[in-house]
């Protein structure tokens, strides 16, 4: 293939791919598309698409997309098995999430400390003591909304 793109007169790989073609080239054929049928017969507006899971909600992340497009390009690409998902750039991690409400496997690499930050709360395990912690919290804020100078202590230890 690569032979292909370099031809006898050693043209550099700028030309071969710049929008314009030399005089006299020929047709440039494409390679046989796959067929996606399934990408093609999703309804890509999510018209239909209700309040979202309470995780999409942790933090107003600049710049997210809707958990419905990585889960409809999931579910149409038919994923094999023991394959992971890899998200090079993946903001409040709404792929990771999907991905692993799918089973699948999945890498999220970022830039943003804050995005990362984000990511590893969406899909880290919850706490086995997450309701006894949680329950404990509420009842704090709730002491010291009806006592607001009781002193409070709270073992938020997860």
């Amino acid at each position: 293939m690569l032979n292909k793109l370099f031809d006898k007169k050693r043209k550099c790989a700028s030309t071969l791919l710049s929008p314009r073609r030399p005089a006299g080239a020929g047709r440039i054929r494409s390679a046989p598309r796959p067929p996606y049928g399934e990408l093609n017969s999703v309804d890509w507006s999510f018209t239909d698409r209700r309040n979202g899971h309470a995780v999409e909600a942790i933090h107003p992340y600049p710049a997210k997309f809707i958990p419905d497009i990585p889960r409809a390009l999931l579910s149409a690409l038919h994923v094999p098995n023991g394959t992971a998902v890899l998200d090079l750039f993946c903001g409040s991690g709404t792929t990771l999430t999907e991905a692993q409400r799918l089973g699948l496997p999945s890498v999220g690499i970022d830039l943003n400390p804050i995005a990362c930050l984000i990511s590893r709360v969406k899909t880290a395990p919850t706490p086995l003591n997450f309701e006894q912690v949680a329950a404990g919290i509420a009842g704090a804020a709730l002491i010291s909304l009806l006592a607001p100078n009781l002193p409070i202590a709270i073992d938020v230890s997860v």
